[in-house]
């Protein structure tokens, strides 16, 4: 999908701080790499250390990855560019299954050419928390580089600027401070939205317990706090009301749809698709919710908002309403240039290859 506080109450308090403490204490872009340590190669050369002055890719995937699959021959072609002056190696781990040995290397042989370059197990779980947990990296594919230095020098996508970053690091102008106060900010960021995500929890936690002031009490200093995170509250609201009572949430969406924020109106969207996706219960008595929620979402919205467009789209052709599909559509990829993501060119092309995803 695109576009996915004050924290008063002392269990996310503790979240925060031990997530904060976790962030100054951890390695960063321009500490020394990692030892390498795994348990078998799959394809290639061994690479035991890395040696002064040399450069390296060490780049992390899963057999079950298909984002992984996608950047596997982007990776070989890096390799073939930087033959002679930059050593990729490709780790894989969480892998699953009894005979993981066996799943790699027949993956990788069948993988063939696509795949050309030093291929490795990891040792247990050594490697994913030595480097992938220990640089907060949570997903797959992740690729680091290893500089002359043996420092981190650049973690991102393989499927990004790896090849530009490369070329900088090798020519001796690639800035690690710049890199790291960049990596530095998105850390924090992301620890952040996981204090956001506890705090989340612990009002669906409070709900189904019983504890309905608690949990709305938390929703609603988390909207007024992290606005951003508002489309989240109000889904997940929805939801938690629905599953323990829904009774309750004809109410609830009235509650919402006299706002004017698309957020809100996103959130209310989100709710349709969630129970018209993963409905517990007979379609017929969820469908009037799911009406209204959407109804409710169509009235914030105004037709603002692109992405909240998108939604009611997906919504509509779940319902086989193939026309009014197409009609969102075209009214989100009218209004995209006058909204959020009207300096993101992806986005509109994300749109017109919905519109070919949701026809008859």
């Amino acid at each position: 999908m695109w576009p996915k506080s004050a924290l008063r109450s002392v269990g996310i308090a503790c979240v925060l701080a031990s997530s904060v403490l976790a962030i100054a204490a951890a390695p960063s872009i321009g500490s020394p790499a990692p030892a390498l340590k795994v348990s078998s190669w799959a394809k290639g050369t061994p690479v035991t250390t890395f040696k002064k002055g040399s450069v390296y890719v060490v780049e992390f995937w899963a057999t079950w990855c298909g984002p992984c699959k996608q950047s596997i021959p982007h990776l070989t072609e890096l390799a073939k560019e930087f033959k002679g002056k930059v050593t990729f190696i490709g780790v894989s781990v969480w892998e699953r299954g009894n005979d993981i040995p066996g799943v790699v290397k027949k993956f990788v042989d069948e993988m063939g050419d696509k795949m050309a370059y030093n291929v490795a197990l990891d040792d247990g779980t050594t490697m994913a928390e030595t480097w992938m947990k220990a640089y907060s990296q949570r997903g797959i594919p992740a690729a680091f580089i290893v500089n002359g230095e043996g420092k981190i020098a650049w973690i991102g996508h393989p499927m990004d600027d790896l090849g530009e970053t490369l070329t900088a690091v090798l020519a001796g102008k690639h800035n690690i401070a710049e890199q790291k106060a960049r990596f530095e900010e998105e850390r924090a960021r992301e620890a952040k939205e996981a204090a956001i995500d506890a705090e989340l929890k612990q009002a669906r936690d409070f709900y189904a317990a019983g504890s309905t002031d608690k949990a709305i009490e938390i929703w609603n200093r988390t909207m007024k706090d992290s606005p951003a995170r508002t489309a989240d509250v109000v889904s997940e609201r929805l939801v938690a009301v629905h599953d323990k009572d829904r009774a309750l949430v004809p109410a609830e969406i009235a509650g919402f749809a006299g706002s004017d924020d698309v957020r809100v109106a996103e959130g209310l969207a989100m709710y349709s698709l969630m129970v018209t996706m993963k409905s517990k219960t007979p379609v017929a008595e969820d469908q009037p919710l799911i009406t209204a929620a959407a109804d409710a979402a169509d009235k914030v919205n105004k037709d603002r908002d692109p992405y909240v467009l998108y939604y009611l789209a997906q919504l509509s052709y779940l319902r086989k309403d193939f026309e009014q599909a197409q009609r969102k559509l075209d009214k989100a990829i009218e209004v995209t240039p006058g909204s959020r993501f009207k300096d993101d060119p992806g986005f509109l092309d994300f749109l017109q290859k919905a519109k070919l995803r949701f026809a008859k």
